[in-house]
């Protein structure tokens, strides 16, 4: 075990004597610390210590010794007796220090470490074995000597214990009580040291009560007062400084109301509340007057722009039209914002503002959660020939959105810059041009506005192609179409055949339908409305035996 460090922590001695031969054997008691060689103690448990003494720090033999003894240790920590086997004699170290060697588990011998003060504790003990001669013993000591001294056989057992019950015929104590037990009052007499005695400062004496105490009695009450007469009669004209009350079956009169009560009962009326000369007056602001929160609840202003009524719900001003919003004289920016100002605003024609001029249109408040604005239609009730319909870029036509008859538009350009979303609408029946909202069509395609759709670009700028996804709103159903990436054509998917309906195209330029985008053998601009009944298109223009849209329209919101 050479990675055992020793350290010694401490020592004492003690001496045990032995009746060999007259020889004084001693024992020391040795508390010591192992370690390992990185430090730190060993791991608790048992080891074998063998235990020797020597006269130097190195070297030489033992001058005393003594076999292996089991040792516990814990957290490194031990304490040994040696010379339990091999009493230490009692003159070892007289000469100078002793150095205290050990061996751990048959191991070599660990560093030794000195007992400095040894010599003298093995010394003293060497005191005890001193050989007394020419010593004075009691038997030289004369007689008389001793005569003033007692012996202890004549000594009662009571002169060793001094203990009371040793006392022969003392006296009987049972009958006693030790005065340190008796409390004060005892000794004192007085009633201030009895314990828990009654507080008397909170009674009265019976002499010095009041006859009414003793008795109960009224009568007996000094200074009673004196009762009223209504305490005894409970009549009302008996009541002292009665109210004026008002005079029951009187009235103001027409127009009037009442303010108040005269002395002698009589209403006092004032002028009331007279609709045709006096009117509420809500606040006309240009703009928020304050901001809205739980305090301004109810609270209501008028817009000085929009001639709408605002009023507080705790958190917001929430708009609500009174008939202004979306006039020529007040138009709105486009349907969706019309809707957002009244929520609860019709389906009709509307004023929004175009350029900076108050335009008509229709605006559709209902389909899809409403907010469509429309910007162009057409309405053509005859087949055969070829008819292209261009995108809003400019105001064209005789445009009147309530009638719809003929082919007209205004200029979308920034409306399509704010929207999100765009309609088309188709009906194919040449009965009467279609007036109503989105719905009033035979189909109702919605697809989102993709993000380089900033204006309605007539030009062939770009034949790059995207795929948007088109939802027929009234069916419901659902596919994928390409479109250029900078203008919202769409076409019609890869339904090559089947019903007209399926062979709907806004401009030709889906490579599964016709084509490749941006190949377009009619024109290369614009936005072509065409209703096919199922053949394939010519490189004219025309189809073989067409049918024509007879009511189509374009929205955004």
């Amino acid at each position: 075990m050479r990675h055992i460090h020793f350290a010694l922590v401490a020592f004492a001695t003690q001496f045990i004597a032995f009746a060999a031969q007259g020889a004084v054997g001693t024992s020391m008691s040795v508390v010591g610390a192992l370690t390992v060689t990185g430090g730190g103690p060993v791991v608790d448990g048992a080891y074998e210590l063998k235990s020797a003494l020597y006269a130097s720090d190195t070297g030489g033999t033992a001058v005393w010794q003594e076999s292996a003894t089991t040792v516990s240790v814990k957290g490194g920590q031990f304490q040994l007796v040696i010379g339990e086997k091999s009493p230490i004699p009692a003159k070892t170290g007289a000469n100078g220090p002793l150095w205290y060697g050990v061996a751990v588990n048959s191991e070599a011998e660990l560093p030794r470490r000195q007992l400095t003060s040894v010599a003298s504790a093995l010394r003293a003990a060497a005191a005890e074995s001193l050989e007394c001669s020419g010593c004075v013993s009691i038997g030289h000591l004369d007689p008389k000597v001793l005569e003033t001294y007692a012996k202890k056989a004549d000594l009662s057992k009571l002169a060793f214990s001094a203990a009371y019950a040793d006392l022969n015929g003392g006296p009987d104590l049972t009958q006693y009580v030790l005065a340190s037990s008796l409390a004060k009052v005892a000794g004192s007499g007085q009633y201030a040291d009895v314990l828990g005695a009654p507080n008397f400062s909170e009674y009265a004496k019976i002499s010095a009560l009041a006859d009414v105490a003793k008795s109960g009695q009224y009568g007996d009450l000094l200074g009673a007062p004196k009762l009223a007469k209504l305490a005894t009669t409970a009549e009302w004209a008996d009541v002292k400084n009665a109210p004026t009350l008002a005079k029951v079956g009187t009235a103001c009169g027409t127009g009037l109301v009442v303010s108040g009560i005269a002395a002698d009962g009589s209403l006092q009326c004032t002028a009331g509340y007279d609709p045709t000369k006096q009117l509420f007056q809500f606040t006309v602001s240009a703009g928020q007057p304050k901001k809205c929160e739980a305090a301004l609840r109810g609270s209501a202003y008028v817009g000085e722009k929009d001639s709408t009524l605002y009023i507080c719900n705790g958190s917001a001003w929430f708009p609500i039209s009174i008939g202004g919003y979306g006039t020529k004289a007040i138009p709105g920016k486009s349907c969706k914002d019309i809707l957002v100002t009244a929520p609860n605003s019709p389906d009709g024609l509307y004023y929004i503002a175009i350029n900076s001029l108050p335009v008509q249109t229709y605006c559709d408040m209902t389909t899809d959660g409403g907010g469509w604005t429309l910007l162009t239609y057409a309405y053509r009730p005859q087949t055969g020939g070829t008819d292209v319909y261009y995108l809003p870029s400019a105001a064209a036509g005789s445009w009147d959105p309530g009638v719809r008859s003929g082919k007209a538009t205004v200029d979308g350009t920034a409306l399509l810059q704010t929207a999100a979303q765009v309609l088309l609408t188709v009906t194919n029946t040449g009965t009467a041009a279609v007036s109503g909202n989105a719905m009033a069509y035979q189909l109702v395609y919605r697809w989102p506005k993709a993000s380089g759709y900033n204006q309605f670009n007539l030009a062939l700028s770009s034949t790059a192609c995207i795929t948007v996804a088109v939802t027929e709103l009234k069916a419901g159903s659902q596919f994928n179409a390409k479109t250029f990436d900078n203008r919202p054509q769409i076409s019609c998917s890869g339904h090559a055949g089947g019903t007209a309906f399926e062979r709907q195209f806004i401009g030709f330029n889906s490579d599964t339908c016709y084509g490749v985008c941006g190949s377009d053998p009619v024109t290369s601009n614009g936005m072509v409305v065409w209703y096919g009944d199922g053949y394939t298109p010519t490189t004219s223009g025309g189809l073989k035996d067409p049918a024509r849209a007879a009511s189509w329209g374009f929205w955004v919101r």
